[in-house]
């Protein structure tokens, strides 16, 4: 009977260790994508920079002429 408990338990502690595991990978998966998102933001915020620059340049020259 004890062999069977031993197994059980054996069993069900491989089966957290797997879901740990699987838990882990996950978080990678998110990390990486929020670090994606991030840079993607800051490519976003250069893009909308520019932009306003160009606005701001256009509009002093409407001004001088």
């Amino acid at each position: 009977m004890r062999i069977v408990f031993d197994s059980i338990a054996i069993i069900l502690i491989l089966l957290f260790a797997g879901v740990a595991v699987l838990a882990l990978g996950e978080n990678d998966v998110l990390q990486n994508e929020n670090a994606n998102l991030i840079i993607e933001n800051k490519a976003q915020k250069q893009e909308i920079e520019i932009w306003e620059t160009l606005n701001a340049t256009q509009n002093i020259g409407a001004c001088n002429e």
